[in-house]
């Protein structure tokens, strides 16, 4: 299920930077904006990659848990 919106998350991350990099008009130093869109361009899919496989390692912990420890309003 992860594989089909990989690329979709990409592209939303690519769309994303080059926004900022022709909205924004408040950089902290001069070439922020190009520095963050090389960032984004290079290092963007590994950490969609690692993400991903961050949540694959912890969400069945999550949805395991006992039920006793959850809070219950009602």
């Amino acid at each position: 299920m992860f594989v089909p919106v990989a690329p979709v998350l990409i592209f939303k991350i690519y769309v994303n930077s080059f926004f900022i990099l022709m909205t924004n008009k408040r950089e902290s130093y001069k070439g922020e904006n190009i520095a963050q869109v090389f960032l984004t361009v290079f290092i963007g899919p590994f950490m969609i990659i690692l993400s991903i496989t961050m949540d694959l390692i912890s969400l069945p912990n999550t949805l395991f848990k006992d039920s006793n420890n959850f809070e219950h309003k009602y």
